[in-house]
């Protein structure tokens, strides 16, 4: 979804940027990540829940996922901002 998403901002579907100094690690463009995000969004349920996961929140367990089964929908993001 996210390479498609470049299609829209540039024609060599470009969705990775260099990081600020040059150093090691993947910096994802603005615009193509919020299409992507966008999208994947619009195509959840109404009353969905969303969760980001990242390493300093709580830790995603069973429990959780079995509660995200009751729900109408359910999206998972991560990354590092």
């Amino acid at each position: 979804m996210l390479r498609s998403a470049g299609r829209l901002h540039d024609v060599h579907r470009t969705v990775d940027d260099r990081s600020y100094g040059g150093g090691p690690g993947m910096v994802l463009k603005v615009e193509p990540l919020r299409s992507a995000l966008g999208r994947a969004v619009a195509t959840l349920p109404q009353g969905s829940r969303r969760v980001y996961l990242g390493a300093d929140g709580r830790r995603f367990e069973q429990g959780m996922a079995r509660e995200a089964l009751r729900l109408a929908g359910f999206g998972v993001g991560g990354g590092t901002l």
